[in-house]
């Protein structure tokens, strides 16, 4: 079981909802992209933003937005995972994808 899943399953338990855990993930994955920029652990916390993604775009069929708020995750978890696969290759900043899950960890906690 991948990281973002394991915290998934740890915190989906408990009282928080599912948004709570979700900004939480995605706050952590950042921490990581922050931290790990320009270490030896870069490939890793873009995997782990990667799989978070997937994990977040997989289970969004069950969470009951619109189809229109559907759609836009759909496009920019695809993003996301696309531009940290290219990263995992080459010196592109990571900003892009903080930025991003800075925004989704806005609107998770509106």
């Amino acid at each position: 079981m991948s990281y973002a899943a394991a915290q998934y399953a740890k915190f989906s338990g408990n009282d928080m909802p599912p948004r709570d855990v979700e900004a939480m993930a995605l706050a952590r994955v950042n921490k990581m992209l922050r931290d790990e920029e320009y270490s030896g652990n870069r490939q890793k916390a873009l995997s782990m933003n990667q799989r978070l993604w997937t994990l977040l775009l997989q289970h969004l069929g069950e969470s009951g937005v619109s189809e229109t708020l559907r759609d836009d995750l759909i496009r920019v978890g695809t993003w996301s995972s696309r531009y940290s696969l290219m990263a995992m290759n080459r010196k592109v900043p990571l900003a892009p994808l903080i930025d991003v899950n800075n925004d989704i960890i806005e609107g998770l906690r509106a």
